[in-house]
């Protein structure tokens, strides 16, 4: 895992990078998560050809990934390499968002993986 701290770049103006000048909506796929106080964590997973990219936007994200802890702050940029397992929660006393970025788009590419806490 990578993790970068304090990223502040708009992802809508990157293109692929491989010379087909692409956009950036046709290589990856983003969404806003939110995590509420409280919630337990999503279910320990993996993706066999996305890379996960998570950008705390706001409050503390909990990451479990490859069988370590980490808690993000907004700011907070995390790199997850495809095959790798993970899992994240709202680490904090308020509601945290993050931009979740898949790459390359894949379609049904999540697979559970054992909870390393179990």
């Amino acid at each position: 895992m990578r993790r970068y701290s304090r990223f502040r770049s708009n992802p809508t103006d990157l293109t692929a990078g491989d010379g087909a000048d692409r956009p950036i909506n046709q290589i990856t796929r983003r969404e806003v998560q939110e995590f509420d106080v409280g919630a337990p964590f999503g279910k320990y997973h993996y993706h066999t050809a996305s890379d996960n990219i998570y950008v705390v936007l706001a409050g503390k994200v909990s990451a479990l990934v490859d069988g370590e802890s980490h808690l993000l702050s907004e700011g907070d940029l995390v790199f997850i390499p495809a095959g790798v397992p993970h899992m994240t929660s709202n680490g904090g006393d308020t509601v945290a968002r993050a931009l979740e970025i898949y790459a390359p788009p894949a379609g049904a590419d999540s697979h559970p993986a054992p909870d390393p806490r179990a």
